[in-house]
């Protein structure tokens, strides 16, 4: 079954489902949040998610190396991250 097959109570099913496995999950939390913005700083992400900005670092690096995030901007004293092109099915779920 395709993704573009799915019901959108089979859509709401899973969201749920993803909310309650990996609800406090970091990078769940990152990505949920980078789902409904175009891009936004560590900072940003850091007071939505909970965490220090220094310590969401390590999380949003991995998030990267994985090709979930991509980094827009960055320079000496901010960096904006966005969800990559391929991580965006994520929208449809995790709003």
């Amino acid at each position: 079954m395709e993704i573009n097959e799915l019901k959108s109570s089979e859509i709401s099913d899973l969201s749920r489902l993803c909310k309650t496995i990996f609800g406090d999950d970091m990078r769940f939390l990152t990505l949920k949040f980078l789902c409904n913005r175009d891009c936004a700083s560590i900072r940003e992400i850091a007071k939505n998610v909970g965490m220090s900005h220094k310590n969401l670092v390590k999380y949003l690096d991995f998030l990267v190396n994985k090709g979930a995030l991509e980094v827009v901007y960055s320079s000496s004293n901010i960096r904006l991250y966005k969800l990559s092109q391929k991580a965006s099915i994520l929208k449809k779920f995790l709003k």
